[in-house]
Formats: structure tokens, sequence, C-alpha cells
């Protein structure tokens, strides 16, 4: 049976199929290690694989794009030339199809992973209008900082705070009013 793989334009199926379901092994076992892998794909939250930056098409001509290719066009070659009993050039086109269709998988995959990326940044404007409680005394307008809890993005936030009037103790509730330059916030009662 493996013998026919070997044999005659077999051989021009075989040898990519094999050679590509290798090196894709080989890959996942080291990404299964923690290693690198050099897999040449760069998780840069700006990029996707949708065609709109120049960097996406190369994304694909990756280790793992080459080699999904030639298991793809190896072994559907392999499956139209000796289980289909089709001609080399019939073998040959599907072989490409088969091989385009696993790129077009990897890089669908890739981007559905992209899509679970998140940076979880908050940016400080967000606070604009929330509601949050002093945690540390902040003095009267101009006399100096304290600190305020606030919940962005289901998770707590301490900022350091300035009042935009008169004293703020602990456990008070106070409201946003603005960020300020120097990454402190003018809260005010609520």
């Amino acid at each position: 049976m493996l013998d026919m793989l070997f044999e005659g334009q077999a051989l021009w199926f075989s040898v990519p199929a094999l050679l590509g379901t290798g090196i894709f092994l080989l890959l996942v076992i080291m990404m299964l290690l923690g290693t690198d892998g050099g897999d040449g794909f760069d998780a840069d939250a700006g990029s996707t694989l949708d065609g709109s930056d120049s960097a996406s098409a190369f994304e694909l001509l990756s280790i793992q794009g080459v080699s999904a290719f030639m298991m793809g066009f190896g072994w559907v070659g392999i499956g139209g030339l000796l289980g289909a009993d089709w001609g080399a050039q019939r073998s040959l086109g599907v072989g490409v199809l088969g091989g385009v269709g696993m790129v077009w998988i990897l890089g669908s995959l890739l981007k559905s992973v992209r899509g679970l990326e998140s940076n979880g940044n908050v940016s400080m404007s967000d606070a604009i209008g929330k509601v949050g409680e002093v945690y540390t005394r902040v003095p009267p307008r101009g006399e100096g900082q304290g600190q305020i809890r606030i919940v962005l993005s289901k998770r707590q936030r301490m900022y350091n705070a300035v009042s935009a009037g008169p004293e703020l103790t602990t456990h008070d509730r106070v409201i946003v009013l603005q960020v300020n330059d120097d990454n402190s916030v003018t809260v005010g009662p609520e």
C-alpha cells in the first residue's frame, strides 16, 4: 500500500504531503512545548488578515502557510490520483485547490484567534461622569491630592484625585468631572 505513494506520478503529491504534514506537526509540538516555532505570526493588534494592509498577505507566507499548502496540495492530489483514479492534470488542479483551501482555513483560524486578543487597557477618559468613592481624603481645591476608587470595565481602579471644591473625606461618593494632564482626575461630590 505504501509503495503506491512513491511510484510514478504519485511521488509528485506524496513528497509535499508528507513534508508539509511533518513540518506542521513539528510546529504544533514546538508550540505545545512553548517554543517559538518560527511561525512568522506577529500578534500586532492593528494587523488583520482581511487583506486591508500589505503585511496581512505575508502572514500567510509563513512556515505554517507553506506547510498547510503543501499538506493540502499533496493529500488532495493523492486522493485524486490514487483514490478517484483521475489523471495527473486533473489531480494537479484539485491538489492546488486543496492547498489554497488549507491556506484559507489557516487564515480564517488565525483571524479568529486574533479576534480573541484583548489588551485590557482602559482609557482614563472613560472615567468621566462615573461615580466612585473616596479612598484617601481629597483636600480642598488647590491643596493637594487624594485617591478615589472607581469601577471601570468591571474592574476596580484607583486614581489620584483633586477636588473641584470642598474637602472630600474617606467613603464620600464622588463623580469624576475631568482628567488632568498629570494623570489625576478632578472630582466633585455626587
